[in-house]
C-alpha cells in the first residue's frame, strides 16, 4: 500500500469520527428525548393502555390479585383499614396507562357494614330550626339539620331527634336518624305489629333472619311502598325473636325499578383518579366556597350540563335554590358544585382558583332561566 492510499484512509477515518462525535454530542443534548421518555411510559406494552375515549373503569377480579395486600387480592375489595387511598393506586400503577392528564372514574367494591355506634337523643326548641316556622316539612330540611349541627358523625352514629313536623298541622314527633357516612344521614323506618301481621307474622317480629329477608323486599314492594320509584331508598328496622331473645336488626333497600334490594355489605363505590404522565394521583383534597370578591382576570368559566345534574343525583337538569328544596342549603349546593368542578377538571383544580358556574336556577317555572355564580377552591 503506497503513501498516498494510507493518507486517503485516514482522512476517511478522521471524517468518520468527526461524524460519529457529533451524532453523540447530538443524541446527548437532543430536546425530544424527554418526550420520547414520556411517549415510551404512555406506550408501556407492559401495560394496558385506555383507549382516550376510555373514562369510567370497573376493577375486574384480576385487578384486586395484583395488590400486595392479601385481604384485597383476596377478597376482592377495599375496606376501612386497607382503603381505596393508597391501595387502588398501586393496581393502576403497575398495570395501567393512559392518556396524560387522563381521567377516570373507578368503580370498585368496598366492605361497608352497617354497625351502629354511639346513639344520642336531642329534642328542638325554637329558633333552632333554621326557619320562621319552628317545624320541619320536608325530609330535606331534616338532613340539612342532622348534617349542620352533626358534622363529625361517623357510619353508625345515632341521633334520635324530637321536633315539629308539619303537615296539615303541626305535630311533634321523634324518629331515629342514622349516619351512613359523608356526612349523609338516613331516617329509620321501624316495623309495627300491623306490618308484621301484613307478612305473614303473628307477633311484632320475625323467628329467624331468613324469613325477614324473604318477607321484607315482597312486602314494600307490594304493600308498603307500591308507588316507590327506581333510586328509592329505605333503612328499615325489624326484630328477631329467637332462642328467648329479641334482637334488633337495622337494613337499608333500594329500589331498582322492579323490586327492593337489600343493599349488603360490600357495595359499589366510585372514585375519581388522574394519570398525569407517568403515574396515577387522586385529585387534590379540595372544596368550593362561595366568592363574592370581584372576579379575577383568569377565572374559568363553566356551565353545568346535563350530565353533570345526573352526576350529583339530580333527576332534573337544573338546581332548586329555594328554602326548603334540594339545594336550597348552601353546603348542600356548595358540594354539587364542588363535586362536579373536581370531576371535570381533575387535571387542573387548584387551591385559589376561581371558577365563574353557570347553571340553571329553577324557581317553579320551566323553563329555568340560567345564573351564574363564582366559588373560589379551597383545602378541604
Amino acid at each position: 500500500m503506497n503513501h498516498l492510499k494510507i493518507k486517503k484512509m485516514k482522512k476517511i477515518i478522521t471524517i468518520l469520527n468527526i461524524i460519529i462525535a457529533s451524532v453523540a454530542l447530538f443524541s446527548a443534548c437532543n430536546p425530544t428525548k424527554d418526550f420520547k421518555d414520556e411517549y415510551d411510559l404512555y406506550n408501556d406494552p407492559s401495560k394496558v393502555k385506555f383507549a382516550d375515549s376510555v373514562s369510567v373503569y370497573s376493577l375486574t377480579s384480576a385487578d384486586y390479585s395484583i395488590s400486595t395486600v392479601p385481604s384485597i387480592s383476596k377478597n376482592k375489595y377495599f375496606t376501612a383499614s386497607y382503603s381505596v387511598d393508597p391501595y387502588i393506586l398501586e393496581i393502576l400503577n403497575k398495570k395501567y396507562n393512559a392518556k396524560i392528564s387522563g381521567s377516570l372514574t373507578i368503580t370498585y367494591s368496598y366492605y361497608n357494614p352497617l354497625t351502629l355506634l354511639d346513639t344520642v337523643s336531642y329534642a328542638l326548641v325554637n329558633g333552632e330550626y333554621g326557619n320562621n316556622y319552628n317545624d320541619f316539612s320536608t325530609m330535606t330540611e331534616l338532613y340539612s339539620y342532622l348534617s349542620k349541627n352533626y358534622p363529625t358523625a361517623k357510619r353508625g352514629n345515632v341521633v334520635i331527634l324530637t321536633y315539629n313536623w308539619y303537615v296539615s298541622s303541626i305535630t311533634v314527633v321523634s324518629n331515629s336518624f342514622i349516619c351512613l357516612g359523608n356526612n349523609a344521614w338516613m331516617i329509620v323506618t321501624p316495623f309495627v305489629l300491623a306490618d308484621y301481621k301484613a307478612m305473614g307474622q303473628n307477633y311484632a317480629n320475625f323467628s329467624n333472619t331468613a324469613d325477614a329477608g324473604y318477607n321484607i323486599p315482597i312486602y314494600l314492594k307490594n304493600s308498603f311502598l307500591p308507588y316507590a320509584k327506581s333510586g328509592d331508598n329505605l333503612l328499615v328496622q325489624y326484630a328477631v325473636y329467637a332462642s328467648k331473645i329479641t334482637t334488633q336488626y337495622f337494613q337499608q333497600y333500594t329500589f331498582n325499578g322492579t323490586a327492593w334490594t337489600a343493599i349488603g355489605k360490600v357495595v359499589p363505590a366510585t372514585t375519581v383518579v388522574n394519570f398525569d404522565g407517568t403515574v396515577w394521583k387522586f385529585p387534590p383534597p379540595v372544596k368550593v366556597v362561595f366568592f363574592t370578591d370581584p372576579a379575577p382576570a383568569n377565572a374559568i368559566s363553566y356551565t353545568v350540563t346535563a350530565n353533570d345534574y345526573k352526576m350529583v343525583g339530580n333527576s332534573y337538569s337544573d338546581f332548586d335554590r329555594r328554602a326548603g328544596q334540594s339545594e336550597g342549603d348552601d353546603n348542600v349546593f356548595l358540594k354539587k358544585i364542588g363535586t362536579i368542578l373536581k370531576t371535570r377538571f381533575v387535571a387542573s383544580i387548584a387551591v385559589d382558583q376561581v371558577y365563574a358556574v353557570t347553571y340553571a336556577d329553577y324557581s317553579g317555572t320551566n323553563p329555568a332561566p340560567n345564573k351564574t355564580i363564582y366559588v373560589k377552591v379551597i383545602p378541604q
